[in-house]
């Protein structure tokens, strides 16, 4: 039986009892899975382990369909540093949806968006900046996918790895100006990644 490590991106109820869970795995590849019975079943999926946020390990079966169906799924790491903090818990969904937005399901080739997130997640739990890590969290995001080129205003934040971020100083007016452009760059982008899977 396959399995992987994955960080679950969105889970959606289906039908009555099932649950369709989005995952990007450990090398970058994201995949759809359906847990059946996942909402009744208190034994195979308990501890909310396939809630969103989560890095967890999948067992999976292929149908002959090509669906991937859950068997089994343990809790690698829960980031629980994130839920006891509203503020902290939205701006990790907004990363997981910024991520959404950027992979396909079955393209592996998302490996920098996987390490990305994660170093993200795990910064975010103990930081005092998380406004500094928004920043340069959305920086890195735009420049991997392409939308932004690498100059002086955005190097320092493309080179520094994340969990080095509150060593970034930026006086009020950098701040602002940093913000709107990375405000437009994903809209930017959202519109380019919606045409794109047209």
């Amino acid at each position: 039986m396959p399995s992987g490590r994955f960080i679950n991106l969105r889970a959606k109820p289906f039908k009555d009892a099932d649950l369709i869970i989005d995952a990007l795995s450990k090398e970058g590849e994201r995949l759809v899975f359906t847990a059946k019975n996942a909402l009744m079943s208190k034994r195979r999926f308990s501890g909310g382990v396939l809630e969103p946020l989560n890095f967890v390990e999948i067992s999976y079966t292929e149908a002959k369909s090509g669906y991937l169906y859950v068997q089994e799924a343990k809790v690698i790491y829960p980031f629980s540093g994130l839920r006891d903090d509203y503020k902290k818990l939205e701006l990790s969904f907004h990363f997981l949806k910024l991520i959404s937005k950027a992979t396909y399901e079955g393209l592996p080739d998302n490996k920098r968006l996987f390490d990305l997130l994660g170093n993200t997640l795990r910064a975010l739990e103990v930081t005092d900046a998380p406004q500094t890590l928004k920043l340069q969290f959305e920086l890195k995001y735009l420049y991997y996918l392409g939308f932004l080129g690498l100059d002086d205003d955005v190097a320092e934040f493309v080179a520094k790895p994340i969990h080095l971020h509150r060593q970034i100083e930026l006086t009020p007016d950098e701040h602002t100006y940093l913000a709107q452009l990375t405000r437009r760059r994903l809209r930017e982008s959202d519109i380019s990644i919606r045409e794109e899977r047209l």
